[in-house]
């Protein structure tokens, strides 16, 4: 599992892997991300985005291999749909993060960035860059950052890749840039590929590359919530194979 640099995990712990932003009950569950380490191919944890019908008040479930909740995040869209309110508990390490409404006016803050996004998609698609301030989860002041469309050579024709980076010649060099990779026709995140918001048990940074599903897919719900989940090396594979109810599931 790779760790990274302090400048890393200062300035690039922004939270896109939680931008898919969701609710507690009556909520539904809408989308579910799975974490694999970008190294290793290891699975990490997996993200259950529950909304309301109108998504303005969320609840992000972060679920650990085993389908423990070890997480949740709470966001509050109502005033701002690129600046929630936010209350996040890591029950494994006991730490707390508020961010309270309004007091972010102008800045992109944590999970409102997929909505930040979508707010300047001809900007993205047309080859422009956009800089912005960005408030990660746990951090006191925002930073400047840069986001811009990917050329990848890699990049699929139906789907918008984007490079998000700190707008700083200086920092640009000691850090790496976050990778997104967003459908063209429905605007909604595949992937993420970066340091994640959600650190180890131990407080480091996490290297990771999640892959989302919503819930048009019918693959959705296959993804094991309980704590029926188990997960073991492939032989001869750095990627998992879960079990779910004793049929291996490839993840």
């Amino acid at each position: 599992m790779r760790t990274n640099r302090p400048a890393q995990t200062l300035l690039l712990a922004i939270a896109i892997s939680s931008s898919l932003a969701a609710a507690e009950a009556p909520a539904t569950l809408f989308a579910v991300g799975t974490a694999h380490d970008s190294d290793t191919g290891y699975l990490l944890y997996r993200e259950y985005h529950y909304c309301e019908q109108d998504r303005l008040l969320c609840t992000v479930e972060y679920r650990d291999t085993f389908g423990l909740i070890f997480a949740k995040k709470h966001l509050d869209y109502r005033q701002s749909p690129v600046s929630p309110a936010l209350v996040f508990s890591d029950y494994r390490r006991g730490v707390e993060v508020r961010i309270p409404a309004g007091a972010n006016q102008g800045v992109v803050v944590d999970a409102g960035f997929d909505n930040f996004v979508r707010s300047i998609w001809d900007t993205l698609v047309s080859g422009d860059s956009k800089k912005f301030l960005f408030l990660p989860m746990g951090f006191d002041a925002p930073f400047k950052m840069k986001a811009e469309r990917s050329h990848a050579s890699d990049c699929p024709p139906a789907t918008l890749c984007l490079k998000i980076a700190v707008d700083s010649w200086f920092l640009g060099i000691i850090t790496d840039p976050i990778e997104l990779a967003y459908s063209r026709t429905e605007r909604r995140l595949h992937k993420f590929s970066g340091i994640s918001n959600i650190k180890a048990e131990n407080g480091q940074s996490l290297s990771v590359d999640i892959h989302y599903r919503y819930d048009a897919d019918p693959q959705l719900m296959v993804f094991p919530q309980a704590s029926g989940l188990c997960c073991e090396p492939n032989s001869g594979s750095s990627r998992n194979t879960c079990c779910l109810q004793h049929q291996k599931v490839p993840l």
